[in-house]
Order: C-alpha cells, then sequence, then structure tokens
C-alpha cells in the first residue's frame, strides 16, 4: 500500500525549513567569515532615557520589531529588574537573508548604541538577537572590537553594554561563541543554543523543531536573569560610596 500524497507533504516541509535553516547559517557565516562594510539607515526620534535599554535583533523573515524571541527576553528582563524602568529598540534592518541585510542590521545597532549612550549617561544597554539578529549582533561586536571593518560602536562606549545575550546564533556553525569571537564580552555575553539547533550548530537530521524552543524552553528567561545579574553589578560598581 502506497502512501497518499497528503501524507508526504510533512516531510517536504520538513525538508524545506532545513534548507532555509541552513542558508541563514551559511549566509551569517559568510558574512562573520569576512571584513565588510556598511552603513545603517536614518536613526528615528530618541525615546526618554530609561535605566535599561534593550537593543534587539529580530530573526530571518520576521515583521519590523523585537520579533518573538527578543519580546520574551525583553519582557523576562523587565521582570527580573523590579523598581527598574525599561526601554526597546528594535534594530533596523530587512531581516532578509543576505550579506548586505546583515551589514545593515550590525550598522544600525551600532549607531543606535552610541547615540543611546551619548544620550542617555545613565541608562545600562543589553543587546541580544536571535538567528540571523544573532549574526548581526556578533558583527557589531567584531566591528567594535577592531576586528571587522565598518562603522562600530567605540571602545569606551562598547564598555557601557551591560550584557550581550544571543539565541540560535550561527556563529555557532563556525564552531565559535560569541565571546570566543571577541575575548572582550567574556563574561558579559551568553549563547544559548538548543540541543537540535541546526542553524548553531547542534543538526540531529532525525528531528527538528530546535531552533523555534528558546521561549517555550525558558532560555529567554534563563537568559534575561544573566543579564540582570550584570545590569545589577554594574549600578552597584557606578553607585557613588555611601558616607
Amino acid at each position: 500500500m502506497h502512501p497518499s500524497p497528503a501524507a508526504s507533504r510533512p516531510t517536504v516541509v520538513v525538508r524545506r525549513r532545513r534548507t532555509a535553516l541552513a542558508a541563514t547559517a551559511a549566509l551569517a557565516a559568510s558574512v562573520l567569515a569576512a571584513e565588510v562594510v556598511g552603513a545603517g539607515p536614518a536613526a528615528a526620534a530618541a525615546p526618554p532615557c530609561a535605566d535599561v535599554e534593550v537593543v534587539v535583533a529580530r530573526g530571518t523573515g520576521e515583521a519590523p520589531g523585537l520579533g518573538g524571541v527578543g519580546r520574551s527576553f525583553a519582557r523576562e528582563l523587565a521582570a527580573a529588574l523590579p523598581g527598574r524602568t525599561t526601554t526597546t529598540h528594535a534594530v533596523a534592518y530587512s531581516a532578509e537573508q543576505t550579506r548586505e541585510s546583515v551589514e545593515q542590521g550590525a550598522a544600525d545597532l551600532a549607531a543606535h548604541v552610541e547615540r543611546r549612550i551619548d544620550e542617555c549617561p545613565g541608562t545600562q544597554v543589553v543587546v541580544s538577537g536571535m538567528s540571523l539578529g544573532a549574526a548581526v549582533v556578533s558583527l557589531a561586536a567584531a566591528r567594535a572590537s577592531g576586528r571587522e571593518g565598518g562603522r562600530a560602536v567605540p571602545a569606551a562606549d562598547a564598555d557601557r553594554v551591560a550584557a550581550v545575550v544571543v539565541f540560535g546564533n550561527p556563529l555557532g556553525s563556525l564552531g565559535l561563541s560569541l565571546d570566543e569571537l571577541v575575548p572582550e564580552l567574556s563574561g558579559r555575553s551568553r549563547d544559548y543554543c538548543a540541543t537540535l539547533d541546526d542553524v548553531c550548530g547542534r543538526f540531529e537530521p532525525t528531528l527538528v523543531g530546535g531552533h523555534a524552543s528558546y521561549v517555550s524552553g525558558g532560555a529567554t528567561r534563563e537568559g534575561a536573569a544573566f543579564a540582570a545579574a550584570l545590569v545589577g553589578e554594574s549600578a552597584t560598581a557606578g553607585r557613588a560610596p555611601e558616607r
């Protein structure tokens, strides 16, 4: 007895999804492996200063905004910082699987962080990205450290970034984590790669779904707790001694 055409469709969908995820990883790896130059779009009006600003680069193909993982991470971080005000900034880029898109995102991220730090000296910055957005964050970090060409956050301003948390980072397909690419971020960065996520290099051919598990699996909550602890340490370090 032969299976019906309808019964074979899930396999086709799974193969297409794997192909798309593999393309994302390959694109991001090629961008991060070569020196690149780019410029971001014009800046939007700045929101009021807050205690913490969460800057997020969404994943491939998501609608403009923070994206699903980014929204969850920002919400969990705000909850982990009671009594602190938080704002968010969605990195302005097309989120398309092109080198130009990744470069565009990295440039916008750098421009916004530099501007926010200049306008709001008391604001601590937390940066996050999902999938292709994690590649954007990785490229921006590499530029800030001088390892890549292009617009970068100045080193002095980069030190004002309290934490960097990424999910499903295609950098993993190169066998690297963010703090291995940019040692200056050691202790301030965290890469989350689900066990079955082929984009960040942990692919099991018989299983799928890892790349979509960061919210349901608790990674955004864990990442927010990591970032919140660093925000607290930075605030304590910057406080004037009591008399």
